[in-house]
């Protein structure tokens, strides 16, 4: 996959989570971002629950050039590298490194306004479950 795959994200999103620790879902936004020069994707978040983490992530190339990842940081000071892919409309992120290992799956409309997933999460190494379910909505951009 080469970056411009991933132009279908540039743009603001309105964001809605439903997290099992939740009674009614949680609203936030993202925005994604071409680094200034190009090469770089650069995404943000936050959500209207100041409980939850405002997160920047920065999506590209690896120094090897044989994947792309995305590198995670979050106001909790908790950094992570997922691997990255975007094929028939569907976004994946994952990660199964033995201190966390989680992965999203979500696939966009056929106009590319909304795209809707989920995060699973796998605590003892062999079953996932169900972290969150995410909605996307464009609310402007490319």
């Amino acid at each position: 996959m080469n970056m411009q795959a991933l132009e279908p994200l540039v743009g603001d999103w309105r964001v809605e989570i439903s997290h099992p620790s939740q009674d009614a879902p949680i609203g936030g936004a993202t925005s994604f971002a071409w680094l200034e020069g190009g090469g770089y994707l650069i995404q943000r978040s936050v959500t209207d629950d100041p409980r939850f983490p405002k997160g920047i992530m920065v999506i590209g190339p690896t120094a090897a050039g044989d994947r792309i990842v995305q590198h995670y940081f979050d106001s909790r000071g908790v950094a992570r590298i997922f691997d990255i892919s975007l094929e028939d409309g569907v976004l994946r992120l994952w990660r199964d490194d033995e201190d966390f290992a989680q992965r999203y799956a979500g696939r966009f409309s056929d106009d590319t306004t909304t795209m809707t997933g989920a995060f699973e999460i796998c605590r003892d190494g062999t079953a996932w479950v169900r972290d969150f379910d995410i909605t996307y909505a464009k609310v402007s951009g490319a």
